[in-house]
């Protein structure tokens, strides 16, 4: 954890949750997880980056799934935000919300966290969250508000396509 943050009681929180961008297609003989952002999907979350920094929103926090479109992903919006992301073994594709719950329950740091993962885990995790269906293509962030990580315990706050989000940035 960084330094100089201070613990936070977790009354209620803010959960940013981010598809990773577009990544390039499985080759012959490459695994899924080295798949790497094709360079439009680089640039975008660049953009998108900085949108959520003109938008005034936070994170303290960004975890990531360890494959490698998702860490990318992770990198290049904490830059924005001038924050060091992690990973996190859990997230891998097919998580679910107890596992969610599992990542953020080990961080005491912040009140707004961004997880940078996957689909269909993440539509998933809006479902049981907000009772929201949502279509997640990459690069998609939803917010949520929620008091605890619990079915049907959250407000779906917005869900912003990337080109929309990066857009409103002014970049």
């Amino acid at each position: 954890m960084g330094e100089g943050r201070a613990s936070v009681p977790r009354s209620s929180m803010r959960l940013y949750l981010l598809r990773h961008a577009e990544a390039s297609p499985l080759k012959i003989g490459e695994y899924d997880r080295d798949r790497a952002l094709t360079a439009e999907g680089g640039a975008l979350m660049r953009r998108l980056g900085h949108a959520i920094t003109a938008a005034g929103w936070k994170p303290g926090l960004i975890i990531s799934s360890p494959y490698l479109r998702a860490r990318q992903t992770a990198r290049l919006v904490a830059e924005a935000l001038q924050v060091t992301p992690e990973t996190d073994a859990l997230l891998i594709p097919g998580f679910s919300l107890q596992d969610l719950e599992e990542v953020v329950s080990r961080q005491t740091v912040t009140d707004q966290v961004m997880i940078v993962a996957h689909q269909p885990s993440l539509g998933q995790v809006v479902m049981a969250l907000t009772g929201a269906s949502v279509a997640f293509h990459p690069g998609t962030l939803a917010v949520i508000e929620t008091q605890r990580l619990r079915h049907r315990n959250g407000v779906l706050y917005g869900l912003y396509q990337p080109d929309v989000l990066a857009g409103l940035g002014g970049i």
